[in-house]
C-alpha cells in the first residue's frame, strides 16, 4: 500500500541475502562494530564504546570483523544482540555522508 502512494516497484530479494543485509545497513548504520584484533570484544564506530556479541548470538564461533547490531542489553557488560555480519563497503555504499572514505 504506501509503495503504491509512494509509486515504488516492490522486488524480492529471492535467495540474496547481502541485498537483506544492506537495507538494514542502511537503517541502522550508527549500530556498527568492529573486533579488535586478538580480542572477543568489538568497538562502536561513532564513539569508540566497547561491546561484546550476546553469548547466545550464533557469531560467537564466526568472530566476524565487523558487525550490525539493532539491540543493546547490558548485564555485566554491554552485549549486541540481532547481530549480523556486514562488509565494510557497504556503510561507505549505502551512508556515504556519514563514512568519509580517503583516496
Amino acid at each position: 500500500e504506501y509503495c503504491a502512494q509512494l509509486h515504488l516497484t516492490m522486488v524480492s530479494a529471492h535467495d540474496d541475502l547481502n541485498t537483506v543485509c544492506k537495507a538494514f545497513v542502511a537503517g541502522f548504520f550508527t549500530n556498527v562494530a568492529t573486533r579488535l584484533p586478538g580480542s572477543r570484544h568489538y568497538r562502536r564506530l561513532n564513539d569508540e564504546q566497547d561491546l561484546f556479541l550476546h553469548p547466545s548470538s550464533a557469531l560467537q564461533r564466526l568472530k566476524p570483523d565487523i558487525v550490525l547490531y539493532t539491540e543493546l542489553v547490558f548485564t555485566t557488560r554491554l552485549y549486541m544482540r540481532s547481530a549480523i555480519r556486514i562488509d565494510l563497503g557497504w556503510l561507505h555504499e549505502v551512508a556515504p555522508q556519514y563514512f568519509l572514505t580517503t583516496a
